[in-house]
Order: structure tokens, then sequence, then C-alpha cells
């Protein structure tokens, strides 16, 4: 039934309205509501929906109000609906009694007010002695933009509460804030500010901080128990900035639950035992209607830790030193040096004297002489073939040098072929791709990457805690941060490659307990820190950028039997092929010297046959 239809009563008996409290809240809604939103909410919150006096407070405010630019939406208390699509934020409730507020209170959902709104209980009985209660409650669900007017002594007060101050935490009381006297607000007539920001200074009370081990964003050094990072130093600036005690809760290893680890936080959070939780938490869609969040304030890229590259074999060293391109180059010279020698052998003596000299019985074998720098046995004597013996001695010095020079470097260091660059090689090489929980949601899209997930959820697990296995099919999904960090400590004894490739990129915020009442105002230090650069000076401190890829420093050594390895399989190789030659050649002079013991008996034979 509407609160208009049936407005019977008899005028005599109704008690008149008070015009001064009317004018009140009507400066109100010009001075205060008006300029921030400009839709206004009028609550009326009363047992009798036909009081008479409450309908004519009502119309003579609305009346007052019909000729301003500014919508007014009319409900009363009993049809506040569960849901919708826009949040209340300018409210002003016309209340009587603490009994229809009870009823009225359950119906402050965050589906349907902004918690973060104004809200201007307008107490016409003039009675007072509930306000308290309105105060706590309200509070109860963090809604703290809340003022009171009514009338005392035939003065017209404004009353609020303030959560902290320099005598107690988190007690609420009424406190006097204005009053109206003779149609003006005594204190901010010119710049009226009914809603004070309560949470400038908070009196060093406590706020509940969880967090746990999460380098290089909040840390504990083992031996004096204290905490670094840089989500720890934003948190205690903040602090200092805002006036709180950090209450900390620090989950250490025995306080994990199985595999859950950072998810333990979380619900800690949600449970309402801490205010606030860092760590390097990323911004999630699975947070957004359970918990609130900080704006940004970084954006990291997640990137792939991967196996190095396998080691060259001792053979594959040996042909390091040159490109491909090159060796064909030097095979080609070398074969073509071969088949003129062979077709010089076909020759007369005089042409074979002219091109490499006399005396020269095997030229193949001199070459190979003057590939690896030997001595010649017998030089030639006519200028052309000194010439082209010289040509060739120079040819084969500067080759022989520089191959020599690239190979003591490669003999020396520990050269790899190229690490995996894509996502997609990790993938066509059935790689694993170890993870933490909570980037799962991550490659959820990513089905040839979800199918193949480990999660690992502590250093334990994880085989990139320790120097990685060069033949290890498998990646790590985590932070640039960690990965940076990770380098920083342990560049002296081994150090992580990352993939070419990035994943995604993350945002990292703080979470609160939904509608937390700091929000706004840690935002608004966040922005500045950001703007000032102190944030990514923070950062900075505990990661370097030199340590995303860090280059081997090569240096001075021993050369030990495995450099050498190479060299002695070619000779190991080299004495197999003489002694097979060796014995084929033995077995090749026993069967001549059989076959010519043969022919000689068959020839004494056949003389004995002719005499």
């Amino acid at each position: 039934m509407s609160i208009f239809a049936n407005e019977k009563f008899y005028r005599n008996s109704c008690k008149k309205i008070n015009n001064e409290l009317v004018a009140a809240v009507d400066e109100i809604i010009e001075k205060v509501f008006v300029p921030k939103y400009r839709s206004i909410n009028l609550i009326l919150a009363f047992d009798n929906l036909y009081d008479c006096y409450m309908i004519d407070f009502k119309s003579e405010l609305l009346k007052r109000n019909s000729k301003r630019v500014y919508s007014v939406r009319l409900l009363n208390h009993t049809d506040i609906p569960k849901i919708s699509s826009r949040l209340r934020t300018m409210n002003i409730i016309l209340l009587d009694n603490l009994k229809t507020f009870e009823k009225l209170y359950p119906k402050i959902t965050p589906e349907v007010f902004d918690f973060r709104g104004y809200y201007l209980f307008v107490l016409l009985e003039g009675k007072t002695d509930f306000m308290s209660d309105i105060f706590s409650k309200m509070w109860n669900k963090w809604i703290y933009n809340v003022n009171a007017i009514y009338e005392c002594s035939g003065t017209i007060l404004i009353s609020t509460f303030r959560p902290f101050d320099k005598d107690s935490c988190y007690e609420i009381s009424p406190e006097i804030i204005n009053q109206y006297v003779n149609a003006n607000f005594l204190n901010g007539n010119q710049s009226l500010d009914l809603y004070p920001n309560k949470f400038e200074n908070l009196w060093k009370c406590e706020i509940r901080v969880v967090t746990l081990n999460r380098c290089p964003a909040v840390c504990e050094r083992k031996k004096s128990k204290t905490i670094y990072g840089h989500d720890w130093d934003l948190i205690v600036e903040l602090s200092k900035l805002l006036n709180f005690t950090i209450k900390l809760k620090f989950l250490k290893d025995s306080d994990k639950l199985q595999n859950l680890t950072s998810l333990v936080a979380v619900s800690i959070l949600m449970k309402g035992e801490a205010d606030i939780l860092i760590g390097n938490y990323y911004l999630r869609t699975e947070y957004i209607n359970k918990m609130d969040m900080s704006d940004s304030y970084d954006s990291i890229p997640m990137i792939f830790a991967i196996p190095n590259g396998k080691l060259y074999s001792p053979f594959e060293k040996l042909l390091q030193p040159f490109e491909i391109i090159v060796w064909i180059l030097l095979i080609c010279t070398f074969s073509i040096g071969i088949l003129v020698i062979i077709i010089i052998e076909f020759k007369i003596k005089h042409v074979r004297s002219f091109v490499y000299g006399e005396k020269v019985n095997a030229p193949i074998l001199n070459m190979i002489i003057a590939i690896f720098g030997s001595q010649q046995p017998i030089l030639p004597k006519r200028n052309f073939a000194r010439f082209i013996l010289m040509m060739f001695l120079i040819f084969c010095l500067v080759q022989r040098n520089v191959y020599q020079g690239a190979l003591y470097i490669f003999l020396q260091s520990d050269g790899r072929h190229k690490p995996m660059q894509t996502i997609n090689e990790m993938i066509e090489n059935d790689f694993v791709f170890y993870m933490h929980s909570r980037f799962i949601e991550l490659v959820q899209d990513h089905k040839e990457i979800f199918i193949r997930k480990k999660i690992a959820n502590n250093d334990n697990e994880l085989p990139f805690s320790k120097p990685v296995d060069d033949n290890l099919h498998a990646a790590y999904l985590t932070t640039e941060d960690e990965i940076m960090y990770r380098n920083k400590k342990t560049h002296k004894q081994y150090v992580l490659k990352v993939c070419d490739e990035r994943f995604t990129l993350i945002d990292i915020v703080m979470y609160y307990q939904k509608n937390f009442y700091l929000k706004k105002s840690i935002d608004q230090r966040i922005s500045q820190l950001l703007s000032s650069g102190i944030l990514h000076h923070w950062i900075e401190k505990y990661i370097e950028e030199r340590f995303l890829n860090v280059k081997e420093v090569s240096e001075l050594k021993q050369l030990t039997v495995h450099h050498l390895f190479g060299v002695f399989n070619i000779l190991l190789i080299g004495l197999a092929i003489a002694c097979i030659s060796l014995i084929i050649e033995i077995t090749i002079s026993k069967v001549k010297v059989y076959n010519r013991a043969k022919k000689s008996i068959r020839k004494k034979g056949l003389k004995r046959d002719a005499k």
C-alpha cells in the first residue's frame, strides 16, 4: 500500500512540525549531500506510516527541495529491496524510535547500501537515549559516515561518533559536532563539513595484519626474528602516516595447514581475525566479492624459470670454435687439395715435380703435416711449388691458431645448448609446469599448461630451489621478483635461467576485510607513495634487474681430464684405427707371403714335371 494513500487523520490532533529542524536538514542536503551526489534517498522509518507528524515533516522537506536540480527517492523501511542495481549512497532516515531502527537495521546490507556512503538519522521525536545503539550497530557493519540530528531543549544538535581518539580505541559514544541556531550552523556556515575524516589519526590503536614468509615481499630473518621486505616496508610506513600500531600475525611453516599455504592467511582475513593481508598477493577474481583490496601498487610479470641448456659433449666442444659453415669451407678446401693431388698423381713425373717438388713421395701426408703445423721432411726446389706451399702454410697457420685460441676458451667454459625460448617449445617437449597453488587461476584458460601443472607449495617440493638438473623437463611459473631475489642470493653458486617469453602480468594489492573502513585512507597514502617514487625505491632495495638474466663470468682455470676428454677420445679412436690398420696390414702381408710361397711351390712342381 502506498504511503500516500489513506492519509486521513485529524489535523487538530497533530503536533506542529519543527520548522527549524526541517530547515537544518534542508541545508545539510543543499550544502553537504548534493555537492557529493545528486541523488538523495529519503527513508521513512516509522512504526505508523500514517503518522501525521512524519507525513507533515516529509511533505515540508520535499516542498523546500522541489525546485532544486537533483532527485529524491522516497521509500519506507518495509519496502527496502534485498538487492539493488545501484547502491544507495546519500541517505536521510526519518526515525521515530529504536524499535523501528532494529527493523530497518537488517535491511542495511552491502547489496543495497553503500557502506562508505553518508547517513543522516533525523530523530523526529527528539529522543536520544538510543543514539548510542544506532552508532554502535552502524559501526559493527563498518559504516562510519553516520550523523544524527535532533532537537534538544529548543536547540538543533548534530552528533556523530569517532572510533579512535587519544583516550580510547573502538569505543563508540555520541559526540556533538555542530548545532543549528538562528537559521545557521555555528561551525562552518560557509563551508559546512559534517562528515569529517575519522581516520586521519588512529591514535596508536591496533590494526591486525596477517602475512607469511614470501620473499622478497615479506621475509623473516632467522637469527634476529625480524621482518623485512618491500610489502613490510609499505605497511610500516602506512602505520606511521595513519598513526596505528601493527598487531602482526606471521604464519610460519608450522602454521601452514597441509598445502594451503597462502590460503590460510586468506581464511584468517575472511573470518575477521585480521584486518589487512599483505605478502605479494595479486588481484584475483575469486576474491572480489569476498574481500576488499587496495589500489594496485605494483605490476609484476609472470615468467618461467627453466633448466639450463644441456652441456656440450666433449666432441661437440672440439667443433664449437667454428660455425658449421666454416667447417664446411675448410673441408671443401682440404678436399679440393686432396683431389688435385690425386689427379696429379696420374700425370708424368715432370708435372708432379713442378707442382709439389721432387722426391716428394707422399704429398697427401705432407699436406696433413702442413695442416697440423709440423716440419716438412722435403722442401720443393721450384719457385712455383714453394709459393703454393708457403700460401698453404700461412692459411693453415692462421686457421690453426684461431682454432686453438677459441678451443682453449671452449674447453674451459661450461658451454651449453640454447635453452627453451618459448612456451610452445616447452609444451612440445612435454615439460611439467611447477607452480604455487595461488597461481592456478592464471593457467586455467591455458589447457596445455593446466594439464601439465604440478603444485609446489614449498622449496622441498620444488626442483628449482637448488642447482637445476640439465636434463630436467620442467619449468617453474613464478613472479619476476622472486627470480631476481633468488638469483641475488645464490648467484655465486647457481642462477635460475628464465624463458624469454613472458606469460602474463599481475597487479599486486593488499587485501582487507569486506567494507574495511581504512580502504580509502590507505589507498590515498599508497597513491602518494607511488607518485613520489618511494614505493619503487623500496622494491628495488630487495631486487635488482641485473639478477634476472645473470651472465656467467668466465674465469681462468686449469684444464682437467674432463676438459680434454674429447681429445683423449680422438687419441683412443686413432689408436683403435691404427691397430685395425696394423691387423689388416699384417693379414695382407701374410696372405701375400702365403700366395708367393704357394706360387713358388707351384713353379718348382712344374719344373720337376717338365724334367
